[in-house]
């Protein structure tokens, strides 16, 4: 019912016909087929287990399917509430306080400490709210450069893996992923170097994909994925035990599709945690900056009063 859709999967039939693998076909279309996709195709195609590949696509596009869709419903609400708290902020600070400062001016007496930062506050949103603006653009801007570049998105990957809670729940997600993906291709059959290259190509995470370069190049060498994967900032000691487990047994892959388990059910607890968090730590910050904005405006009123007193 879609002609861009229905143009796009006959263009896709065309070039297999004309003699294209199906992961060439499906990288002519990026915007709808990600690396990811493209990836996980070839590397079906190579071990001859495209039809589990697909399948495996299938689950894991519905699984983020539904935790999109769990957490986009879960910050509808407080997304909200921030945003009609920022703009009830910005107003207050850029047009209605500078109105009121002018009757503190004509008291003639010494201001309380909190209303004095909130007219210089206030002062700077009033005259350069246009610059603020302005900053703020230029900033999306550099840093979505910045996140184009290899580099600046390995040193973001990383930055957001220290933050607390936050990146405790993104590397247990980069795990899940890599483990299940990992062990999806190994049983099926296809060599752990090309295996492990189809995962590189695969995962999102500049991290795991430098953590990967050195660990293809050791099982490659003939050494264990175990060693190979020694040093990473991502594996922890849990993950690393259970893959070694599956190696020394012979069931390597069963190993880490267990480790892809344990991290699934261990992300989708954490993201319950976040959602249920969000809503009353947001309503407690906008509420802590309204509250001193109005305390900062009634201390100079009941002053006034003592003094009429």
């Amino acid at each position: 019912r879609r002609p861009a859709l229905s143009e796009m999967i006959s263009a896709i039939a065309g070039d297999v016909g004309d003699g294209s693998s199906l992961s060439q076909a499906l990288a002519r279309h990026p915007r709808a087929f990600s690396d990811v996709v493209v990836s996980m195709v070839r590397a079906g195609e190579l071990g001859g287990t495209l039809a589990e590949v697909l399948e495996y696509l299938a689950d894991i596009l519905e699984q983020d399917q539904e935790v999109h869709a769990r957490v986009s419903g879960s910050l509808i609400y407080p997304g909200f509430v921030f945003c009609v708290g920022t703009a009830t902020i910005f107003v207050l600070l850029t047009w209605v306080i500078p109105r009121i400062v002018g009757i503190f001016d004509d008291l003639g007496e010494t201001l309380p400490l909190a209303t004095r930062i909130l007219m210089g506050i206030s002062f700077i949103f009033a005259r350069f709210w246009w610059a603020m603006i302005l900053v703020a653009m230029a900033v999306g801007l550099y840093a979505h450069r910045k996140l184009a570049t290899q580099e600046g998105r390995l040193r973001f990957d990383g930055f957001v893996l220290g933050i607390p809670m936050v990146g405790d729940m993104i590397r247990r997600s980069v795990l899940e992923r890599f483990a299940r993906t990992l062990g999806t291709l190994i049983r099926s059959g296809v060599d752990i170097v090309a295996a492990l290259e189809a995962v590189q190509g695969a995962c999102g995470h500049a991290v795991l994909k430098k953590d990967l370069d050195q660990a293809i190049i050791r099982v490659r060498d003939g050494s264990p994925l175990t060693e190979g994967l020694k040093g990473s900032s991502l594996f922890s000691e849990t993950a690393l035990n259970l893959i070694s487990i599956g190696e020394t047994s012979g069931e390597l892959a069963s190993g880490l599709l267990k480790l892809a388990q344990l991290y699934g059910r261990q992300t989708q607890r954490a993201i319950k945690v976040m959602t249920l968090l969000i809503e009353p730590v947001l309503i407690l910050v906008l509420g802590a900056f309204v509250g001193f904005i109005v305390l900062a405006m009634l201390m100079p009123i009941f002053r006034m009063n003592l003094i009429i007193q």
